[in-house]
């Protein structure tokens, strides 16, 4: 009995061995590698991640370690030889084989044949030299020193990557959790008032290049929009969703030279945008990512709702570690296989927390789409004015809504953008059905244009973005107008509050004010480089003088700032690697 107690527990003890380092390092590393990288992207606590992913990854070791303990040693051996070589393949891939891995930004990854047949091959040469040297090793008749290097080599990279978890674990900005525990529900979506309305839509990464593909393929589509104005000598602040978003809403420019939370925190309480809104009797609803919004006006956003995201009550726990294991195979499969595994923040956050399931609807234009048609728009008569910020999932790489506002996975960025204004026309055929068209102000734009880098740093295009606004009282039976205007973001503010009958001259001049024929400079602050794999930033600032959509009107004024900054995985190249050529 003894004896059959004791090779129990060392086929047990060299199980366990192999078996925690496989599992966590694919159910507790790779994910909260992820999560703890992209920490504002996930809205549930960090914390209550780790202790989920942490319990599980334990019950699970344990269950295939006593039931695997039952096996007779002919069988053990190969199977923790077989699990321990996936598990090192799995680390491998991780720590050393995704340097092509895309960056889930939304364009779709295509990996060439030949990078797809060395990845295999490496996987394939890691399961026969294990083999291979337990074989060998068994015939020499020294196989146990295989499994005691195994069983060391195992429990030293769990070891590893737990020192490397720590390291970012213990050193996690706090600033954030005010940051995540907040969201914007759908309530007064499409709720406006009797008097003022200014209603702002965001078509995510509509680049003004977009636009004239798309009026090249749909000539028609700016006939429903009479009364308005274009403007395709339009100029961005910011390259990408962030910061362009808190600039929007803030006039705030971010440098990269402080956390994400200090940024957005900051750039609230140093403006007044939102206040002036409120202060005017405006009813604020925004509809965009909460961690966007600064926590000196979030009590003045009407859709805005605060929950613990600490407590393990607001989780749906078995809809987070579905979306957890997706997460690391992602991370951890081989490129043949990576696809099956993608996934958004949104989808995450959305399968894993109950407080936002159902509540809100984001980056779902297809959805949006119909909202509108099948919705009811309302007229609140306690509403003096209302201010509606809407962000759509827009042209951003991957979005997959067609020109009839349909879902549909083959739509081109020009079918994506029109499908957007298909949304905003039905919206305009509610607004004049409810007859409140006339009296509102409309803005269409983008947070930014195309954001591509290229190996030098340098800016590869130029970077306009569309621009259509409609202001209160204008003759909606005019057909659209163009200007050549040189406006940029910046004249938004302005224009906004003068929608919204406030006093605008402390914000400069509204987009109509600005002349067809100023020689004006405008500045872009272009994200050269955005790297979350060393948690770094290079931000140039260029100088527009003339057309826009004209790569030789900018200039680098000189201004740049190189930080150690994280937010989201875009560039694989490092930053000192550039900076030294």
């Amino acid at each position: 009995m003894k004896t059959r107690k004791a090779s129990y527990g060392k086929k047990f003890i060299s199980a366990a061995a192999v078996n925690i380092f496989t599992v966590f390092t694919i159910c507790f590393f790779g994910p909260m590698e992820i999560f703890l990288g992209n920490i504002l992207e996930f809205k549930f606590s960090a914390p209550t991640a780790a202790a989920i992913l942490a319990v599980i990854s334990l019950a699970v070791s344990l269950i295939l370690s006593l039931l695997v303990s039952l096996l007779p040693p002919k069988i053990l051996r190969p199977v923790n030889l077989f699990v321990f070589s996936g598990g090192l393949c799995v680390y491998l891939q991780s720590i050393l084989l995704n340097s092509s891995m895309g960056s889930l930004t939304g364009d779709a990854d295509i990996y060439p044949p030949a990078l797809i047949a060395a990845n295999l091959t490496i996987w394939f040469a890691v399961f026969a030299a294990t083999f291979a040297v337990w074989l060998i090793m068994q015939r020499l008749k020294k196989s146990k020193y295989v499994f005691t290097g195994m069983r060391f080599a195992a429990l030293a990279l769990v070891a590893m990557q737990l020192v490397g978890f720590l390291s970012v674990y213990l050193t996690m900005d706090n600033g954030v959790t005010a940051l995540k525990d907040q969201y914007f529900t759908d309530e007064g979506k499409f709720e406006l008032s009797q008097n003022e309305n200014v209603v702002y839509f965001i078509i995510d990464t509509c680049d003004g290049e977009i636009v004239q593909d798309m009026l090249d393929k749909y000539p028609d589509t700016f006939e429903g929009f009479n009364g308005f104005t274009y403007f395709p000598n339009m100029s961005t602040t910011h390259s990408r969703t962030f910061p362009s978003m808190t600039y929007l809403l803030s006039g705030q420019k971010c440098y990269f030279d402080k956390p994400y939370p200090q940024y957005v925190n900051e750039a609230f309480e140093n403006s007044n945008f939102i206040d002036d809104i409120d202060a005017i009797g405006t009813d604020i609803r925004i509809y965009t990512e909460a961690q966007y919004i600064g926590q000196s006006v979030v009590d003045k956003i009407d859709n805005h709702i605060s929950y613990d995201s600490s407590s393990i009550a607001a989780m749906n726990v078995k809809g987070f570690l579905k979306q957890a294991i997706k997460v690391s195979a992602y991370r951890a499969a081989p490129y043949l296989l990576k696809e099956h595994f993608k996934y958004t923040s949104n989808t995450v956050n959305t399968a894993s927390m109950k407080e936002i399931a159902g509540k809100t609807t984001l980056f779902d234009d297809p959805l949006f789409y119909q909202q509108v048609v099948n919705g009811e728009f309302n007229i609140n008569d306690k509403m003096n004015k209302t201010f509606r910020f809407y962000h759509f999932n827009g042209s951003h790489p991957g979005a997959i809504l067609n020109e009839k506002g349909e879902a549909d996975a083959t739509a081109t960025r020009a079918d994506n953008a029109r499908g957007c204004l298909l949304i905003v026309e039905e919206y305009i055929k509610k607004m004049k059905a409810a007859g409140v068209y006339d009296n509102s102000t409309i803005i269409i734009t983008a947070d930014h244009g195309y954001s591509a880098s290229s190996e030098d740093l340098s800016l590869p295009c130029p970077t306009s973005c569309i621009m259509l606004v409609k202001p209160s009282g204008s003759d909606g039976t005019q057909p659209i107008k163009t200007s050549l205007a040189p406006v940029c973001h910046e004249d938004l503010f302005a224009t906004v509050i003068d929608g919204l009958g406030g006093d605008y001259k402390k914000y400069g001049r509204t987009i109509f004010e600005i002349g067809e024929d100023e020689q004006r400079e405008r500045k872009y602050y272009h994200t050269a480089l955005y790297s979350d794999e060393d948690g770094e930033v290079a931000l140039r600032e260029y100088s527009i003088k003339g057309d826009a959509r004209l790569l030789e009107n900018y200039h680098l004024t000189g201004k740049y700032w190189d930080a150690n900054y994280s937010e989201r995985a875009i560039s694989k190249h490092r930053l000192s690697e550039q900076l030294n050529k």
